[in-house]
């Protein structure tokens, strides 16, 4: 089945987005059929545990009831695409500024995390009527012109940017400093997610440094918390890595409405009156299903203690891998919250110093070791942090360490022992 679809696919699609895996290692599927909680089942009847969780919007599992129940209603009770926006979005909104009333005072909707970050780019400027934007210069914050140069992209449509280092407090001020009278903004992720890098999390002084950098200069300080929404907290991944410091934008999607597609974009008082001046529309962002979805979502998050058992799980998965590699003699790295975990093999690191990029030759080890794991029904990515959601429960974690235990003694077997794993 499979490979029919595929050869259909060649003929009419020529880009299958970030879902392809043709730069994957083997055993990977390709197409699905369906999905429930944190298994998912391809085109020919195979099923992975799912530690991608579809690229971080499935939080909850798979067709979570009540979400499913909400949605459901919405749409044959009320309608989805209406001549105006349904009262999802007023509750919606008010639920979204409720959990960060501390800074935040209105919400506005999109579909995508690229229009959300766009969308605060552009109210930056708006606002202050300046150019410059700072941002960490491999940071992925969308798909749009303003993010991704070449490939299509004019050069002036990314001029204005000038970039900083993650956690380089003093080259956010070197970049402040060359911005002059001209800084309108600084995009900052939750934390350091960059490809083919492990995760790195905020230190406070730096997340406090970006705040008081904004204050001096009239800066506006955005946080893209797209690719993190609501796994670490529902009130903001901040909430945890940088208790007290308050951005004046933040970019949501992912997980904000388990897999339905939706955006948000919260802001402080002071920049209302660039969110009403914007252009900022689309078809589809008023939608009232997946503002339904998310009104269940975020409930469900707080009422089941989703975040709880997600980090529950994922330091029961983090001490089970380590303990694995020990017992090999394989050095690795668990880096990340442990929601949305990355590991890498020390001496994929050490081979290639420089950094590498999506190539298997070049991470040799942590592909063999995926490979491993997907051909035994256990679906991690080689070089984009992983995600749990809610469904993955301690006996989910320990068939998946049955798996990735196999994965180790293979990594072993092919590469031998770490010298240095005792280091």
């Amino acid at each position: 089945m499979s490979k029919q679809i595929s050869k259909r696919a060649e003929a009419v699609l020529p880009n299958l987005t970030h879902l392809s895996t043709k730069l994957y290692p083997k055993n990977y599927s390709q197409f699905f059929q369906s999905a429930k909680g944190c298994i998912v089942t391809d085109v020919d009847g195979k099923s992975y545990i799912d530690y991608m969780c579809s690229f971080g919007p499935i939080i909850l599992g798979h067709r979570h009831e009540k979400v499913e129940r909400a949605a459901d209603l919405q749409r044959v009770k009320f309608g989805d695409c209406l001549p105006g926006p349904s009262e999802r979005m007023v509750e919606l909104a008010e639920i979204l500024v409720g959990l960060h009333s501390e800074w935040a005072s209105w919400a506005m909707f999109q579909k995508n995390g690229s229009d959300a970050t766009t969308l605060c780019v552009r109210l930056a400027r708006l606002h202050t009527q300046k150019r410059v934007v700072l941002r960490a210069p491999n940071s992925y914050h969308g798909a749009s012109h303003i993010w991704m140069g070449g490939r299509g992209v004019l050069p002036e449509e990314q001029a204005h940017q000038l970039y900083y280092n993650f956690n380089d407090l003093k080259s956010v001020r070197v970049a402040a400093s060359k911005a002059g009278n001209d800084l309108a903004c600084i995009v900052v992720s939750a934390f350091r997610w960059d490809f083919f890098h492990d995760l790195e999390l905020p230190t406070h002084e730096f997340i406090s440094g970006l705040r008081n950098i904004c204050d001096e200069t009239g800066a506006v300080l955005i946080l893209d918390d797209v690719r993190s929404c609501m796994r670490l907290s529902v009130h903001g991944s901040w909430h945890v890595l940088a208790p007290g410091v308050h951005p004046d934008l933040v970019a949501y999607c992912k997980g904000i409405a388990n897999g339905y597609p939706l955006s948000a974009v919260l802001g402080r008082n002071y920049l209302r009156g660039a969110s009403q001046k914007v252009p900022s529309t689309g078809s589809f962002w008023c939608n009232a299903v997946p503002m339904a979805a998310a009104i269940a979502t975020i409930e469900a998050i707080i009422s089941e203690d989703a975040i709880s058992r997600m980090e529950k799980s994922g330091i029961k998965l983090r001490e089970g891998l380590q303990l694995q590699a020990v017992k090999c003699s394989l050095l690795i790295t668990c880096s990340g919250p442990v929601q949305m975990p990355l590991l890498t093999f020390e001496a994929d690191r050490r081979e290639k110093p420089e950094g590498a990029g999506p190539k298997l030759e070049d991470w040799p080890r942590i592909s063999l070791w995926c490979s491993v794991c997907a051909k035994n029904g256990v679906w991690f990515h080689p070089f984009h942090n992983n995600f749990l959601s809610a469904a993955h429960t301690p006996d989910i974690i320990d068939q998946t360490l049955m798996v990735t235990e196999k994965a180790f003694l293979a990594v072993k077997e092919v590469f031998g022992s770490d010298t240095y794993a005792a280091l």
